[in-house]
């Protein structure tokens, strides 16, 4: 699609997106969704809202002026756990933010599943998609506006996993 100028850029994804939407959302309203069913048996889906005043999830739109400005919105979205672990298999987050004339809704979701790092499993993120959507307005007149949507898709999957690890001795 046309649109100089405009980027999207996610971050977060190992570990600061997980622990800031548990940290907001546990501040906030969380509540029962629904069960879902998952490779191994029955998940749990629980359901969040986050209020700007009370958000740390941070969203950076650069508009054309060469600046990533972050803001720090409202956002919503799920957490799905196994309930025979607690661990968490997927975190969604839903935002809007409203740049001068346009409309910005932004997303991102994370897959977390068991990854085998040397002789060990380690629960980490293996998929992330962020979806971002823009509309743009102009008013020309009292009888023409014109439109212009942009939508960017990331759609990663986290794979070749490395254990970095180091031995330590003290010596007498």
């Amino acid at each position: 699609p046309y649109a100089p100028g405009i980027k999207l850029t996610t971050a977060g994804e190992f570990g600061p997106m997980l622990a800031v939407v548990i940290g907001d959302a546990i501040r906030s309203q969380v509540y029962w969704g629904h069960w879902e069913q998952g490779a191994t048996g029955p998940l749990a889906v629980l359901r969040y809202v986050v209020p700007q005043e009370k958000s740390h999830y941070s969203v950076s739109v650069d508009l054309f002026r060469g600046e990533d400005l972050p803001d720090f919105p409202a956002y919503h979205g799920e957490i799905t756990v196994d309930p025979a672990n607690g661990i968490i298999l997927r975190l969604t987050a839903e935002s809007e933010l409203k740049p001068h004339n346009s409309a910005f809704k932004s997303g991102i979701m994370v897959e977390y599943g068991p990854v085998t790092i040397g002789s060990r499993d380690y629960i980490c993120p293996v998929r992330s998609e962020a979806l971002s959507t823009l509309t743009e307005y102009s008013t020309y007149g009292v009888d023409f506006t014109a439109f212009r949507f942009v939508t960017y898709l990331n759609d990663v999957t986290f794979t070749e996993y490395r254990l970095f690890r180091g031995d330590v001795r003290i010596l007498p």
